[in-house]
């Protein structure tokens, strides 16, 4: 408690700063001062909405344990009031701002989390349990602590694993414990993700032209961005599907499907787990952990005594009480379950 009304006070003092800057700010642009001499007030307004408002709200918070990386949206913030309250041929500073410094402010974020995520990786190398690091699992808890706020963090981790999946990642060194249990060799999904690609390469090409010639230039490379994008995350899906595999772990199992889901269930919360490809005949919410949803195959099902959760792209969270999925050595894989959770 005491925490919370540190934190809410810093907060609270660090927003009345930052509006009192706003308002004098506003104030100085419409008054007769800042017309007699409008570009060197353009200057001093344009110092403080990028260098001290920012610099004010870090200091009022510092000793709070608000996340410090709040300064960005702030700073991201000060810039917007400047474009509102300057006129626009005064705004050459804040263009120099928003081009130069935002973007370097952004990197410096990547890379400070990069060395959080490096160090961890790193601790887990030293202590033999190589095979227990998840780039994915742990780039979240990471940019948990450093955002404060759970979605954005979530959002945040999606983005960065899209890219470091598709051209970064590199396999770790499992243990020879057999407990890890892959789910990309029998269920075709490179040869799904192919089709996706080859249609979506066609797709935008084709659409980029139509679009050019009909609409405009932007919306042509708008929507040409998303639809490279798509494929680029098609890419990152099956090579987490390969480097994430599922783990039976010592009190549950982890269940990973790249980067579309990830379901950690207790032995304790299994009631039962069966071969089969076909449907349950169960009113219970079901989730299946397939490329196409609900239409893609299975071969295994858990059923579980609770509902339970996968968390996804994004942080979207999928409640379930029945899970449908592929797994290649799917016998080994429901004969070692069974064995840990003591069920026929």
């Amino acid at each position: 408690m005491k925490i919370y009304n540190a934190n809410f006070k810093a907060f609270t003092l660090g927003i009345l700063g930052l509006a009192a800057i706003y308002a004098a700010m506003l104030w100085l642009v419409g008054s007769t001062h800042y017309m007699q001499q409008p570009l060197l007030f353009s200057r001093a307004v344009s110092a403080d909405l990028i260098f001290t408002a920012p610099l004010v709200y870090f200091l009022l918070i510092f000793r709070s344990s608000i996340p410090k990386i709040t300064v960005i949206p702030v700073f991201v913030l000060s810039l917007f009031v400047g474009f509102y309250i300057l006129p626009e041929k005064h705004q050459q500073y804040l263009d120099w701002a928003y081009t130069t410094l935002l973007p370097l402010a952004e990197v410096g974020v990547i890379v400070y989390v990069f060395s959080r995520v490096r160090k961890i990786i790193q601790e887990f190398r030293k202590s033999g349990r190589e095979g227990a690091i998840d780039f994915l699992e742990i780039l979240r808890e990471v940019t948990f602590r450093v955002f404060g706020n759970r979605k954005v963090a979530d959002i945040f981790s999606t983005e960065i694993s899209v890219f470091y999946y598709a051209f970064f990642c590199r396999k770790p060194k499992f243990s020879e414990d057999n407990n890890y249990f892959s789910y990309h060799r029998e269920n075709g999904l490179l040869a799904m993700i192919s089709v996706f690609i080859l249609i979506i390469g066609v797709e935008t090409v084709g659409l980029h032209v139509v679009v050019d010639v009909f609409v405009n230039a932007t919306v042509a490379w708008v929507l040409t961005g998303a639809s490279l994008y798509s494929l680029l995350y098609l890419i990152a899906q099956y090579r987490a599907s390969v480097f994430r595999p599922i783990q039976i772990g010592e009190k549950d199992i982890n269940i990973r499907f790249g980067l579309m889901g990830n379901a950690k269930i207790a032995f304790n919360n299994i009631s039962k787990i069966e071969l089969s490809s076909n449907e349950p005949n169960d009113e219970k919410k079901k989730l299946k952990f397939s490329l196409l949803g609900g239409l893609g195959g299975h071969n295994v099902i858990i059923y579980l005594r609770n509902p339970s959760f996968s968390i996804g792209a994004f942080g979207i969270k999928t409640h379930f009480q029945i899970l449908m999925l592929e797994v290649d050595d799917k016998e080994e894989f429901v004969r070692k379950t069974r064995e840990n959770c003591n069920i026929e």
